[in-house]
């Protein structure tokens, strides 16, 4: 069995803007500041954007993918802002079923 290309572009996409792109500051300001959540946001959307767009090309299908991720991806770090047990792993679980939920819906077209 091997994974299709659309899933790891938007892990690939996932890791660059949760890891490598977003500073210290922003992985803790998010939690407080609007400002630091929309920009991590962004930071998401420009990954995104460039890696399926370079890859794939910008379709339509792409757009929906890159609102669909981006979207429910801030909110996801938004509403950690109220959850009392912070869990890292939860939280990227949380990520991974977006992707995986987007791969199955438009992964194959």
């Amino acid at each position: 069995m091997s994974i299709h290309p659309v899933f790891v572009l938007l892990l690939l996409s996932h890791i660059l803007g949760d890891y490598y792109l977003q500073p210290k500051a922003m992985a803790v300001g998010k939690m407080k500041k609007w400002s630091w959540l929309i920009g991590h946001g962004m930071i998401h959307t420009v990954c995104m954007l460039a890696i399926m767009g370079v890859s794939i090309g910008l379709t339509s299908d792409i757009f929906w993918i890159l609102i669909v991720v981006n979207v429910s991806h801030t909110l996801i770090d938004f509403l950690k802002r109220f959850v009392k047990w912070k869990s890292f792993s939860l939280d990227q679980l949380a990520h991974l079923a977006i992707l995986a939920t987007v791969w199955a819906i438009w992964g194959e077209s």
